[in-house]
């Protein structure tokens, strides 16, 4: 894609290059890798995902199958020692240190 294919054609808004914008699940599956202090590729060893495709999702937005959703669901959940679920992968994150207004 050419950026001059992007802003006017509905892609993203000039200036905003694709790496500064990463979707949910990319955040949600780094963020959660962290948590468990993991590498990439470790986190490629414990779900049996080959490391590109999960740099693809972290890093390029790309969107997983159903079938690999479950599969991070499921390995972190291990990780973690709580349940994480395929909606909370998907999810962005909710502000929960402001209070709302009164």
């Amino acid at each position: 894609v050419c950026s001059s294919d992007l802003g006017a054609s509905g892609g993203q808004p000039d200036g905003i290059e694709p790496a500064q914008v990463q979707p949910a699940l990319g955040r949600n599956i780094n963020r959660l890798r962290k948590e468990c202090g993991w590498s990439f590729d470790l986190l490629s060893e414990k779900t049996g995902l080959d490391k590109k495709l999960i740099l693809g999702h972290v890093n390029e937005g790309k969107p997983a199958q159903v079938r690999t959703l479950k599969t991070y669901a499921d390995t972190f959940t291990k990780g973690l020692n709580r349940p994480v679920s395929v909606a909370e992968l998907e999810s962005s994150p909710i502000n929960t240190t402001e209070t709302p207004p009164a």
